[in-house]
């Protein structure tokens, strides 16, 4: 039979509310019952009902000499008493503390799922208003627990984009990625983490990550989450190939000459990036007694390299604009005795 206990003070008077005259004594009293509840031979004792003062923070509960074990009972212990009465300040307190004790607010999330619509839907709301970054780490905390909560592994909370992420992630989603036997709500998280599109131009992803997460931007139709918004720095010759070869990008010839600001961002974007690798091809010809190339030659070689040497430039494409183009500088800087015969047939 489990016998019901209070905190009480020195002449034993039951003590109510805990404030932060009385929090560390609390906590000493909670510390003490799950101490006795270890001795499976005692009866167990279980904690009666006490008001938690809205001047007493969350993370007063825990202290930096707290063992990984007593702040896990803690936390345990926390995320049941918070359900039936909660104030406010405590439920916005849950969020101050996601980066430090992330297990506290999944376990007072699980059991409002079960106990308290209200709890639940307050906590629902709180996490979408919050940007997905934040929101990273209880995420963790319920993969590693493997349980599923209704709706909450699809909230992603606001896009905002993730320039670098902290110290621990990149190894953490690494091993997610490498995974054999991955779970539905790994898979789930992942999927949306990949596809909301705030890693686009994070500067820390493990190789595998970033590969994945430009194939996704190669394929999106999203305006935010496209390749056009990719930073160059993350655009390596891998990425142009495969670019290439499933973006099909029109000429401007096709596009009536339009005048280059009006010409569509996916024309713009990509013969910058282009233009910008052709420029750090090698500037002069080993096998011409070193002698500078002409623009379309760098050109032609690196598209080669590319994308291979039997790859042939499309007529009306951005390649084929990009060849007539550099053929068209060299000629105006006189070097037209240096190019090739298809490109002088051009003109």
């Amino acid at each position: 039979m489990i016998k019901t206990v209070f905190y009480t003070d020195q002449d034993n008077n039951q003590i109510n509310k805990i404030t932060p005259e009385n929090i560390e004594g609390f906590k000493n009293f909670v510390f003490e019952v799950f101490k006795h509840n270890e001795n499976t031979y005692l009866t167990p004792l279980a904690i009666g009902e006490h008001n938690i003062s809205d001047e007493v923070a969350l993370k007063d509960f825990f202290s930096s000499d707290m063992s990984p074990k007593d702040q896990r009972k803690m936390e345990e212990f926390l995320g049941e008493r918070l359900i039936p009465n909660c104030s406010e300040k405590h439920r916005r307190d849950l969020f101050d503390i996601i980066e430090t004790h992330p297990h506290l607010v999944f376990i007072t999330f699980r059991n409002a799922s079960n106990y308290s619509s209200r709890m639940c839907a307050f906590l629902t709301e709180e996490l979408k208003n919050r940007t997905f970054y934040d929101n990273i780490k209880l995420y963790n905390n319920m993969l590693k627990n493997y349980i599923y909560i209704e709706g909450c592994e699809h909230l992603k909370g606001i896009p905002e984009p993730i320039s670098h992420l902290s110290e621990d992630m990149p190894e953490k989603q690494t091993k997610w990625m490498e995974k054999k036997n991955i779970t539905n709500l790994e898979k789930n998280y992942i999927q949306d983490l990949l596809e909301s599109g705030v890693l686009l131009n994070c500067d820390n992803l493990p190789p595998k990550l970033r590969d994945k997460v430009n194939q996704l931007a190669i394929k999106s139709e999203n305006e935010k989450t496209n390749w056009q918004n990719l930073d160059s720095k993350f655009m390596d010759n891998a990425f142009l190939a495969k670019l290439l070869k499933n973006v099909n990008i029109s000429s401007s010839f096709i596009l009536k000459m339009k005048p280059l600001a009006k010409l569509p961002k996916n024309y713009t974007t990509m013969h910058k990036i282009i233009m910008n690798e052709v420029a750090k091809t090698p500037k002069f010809d080993a096998s011409n007694y070193g002698k500078e190339m002409p623009q379309n030659k760098r050109f032609c070689l690196f598209i080669r390299e590319l994308m291979g040497k039997d790859y042939k430039i499309k007529a009306n494409s951005l390649l084929f604009d990009i060849f007539l183009k550099t053929a068209q500088s060299d000629i105006n800087n006189g070097r037209v005795d240096d190019l090739s015969a298809e490109a002088i047939s051009m003109f």
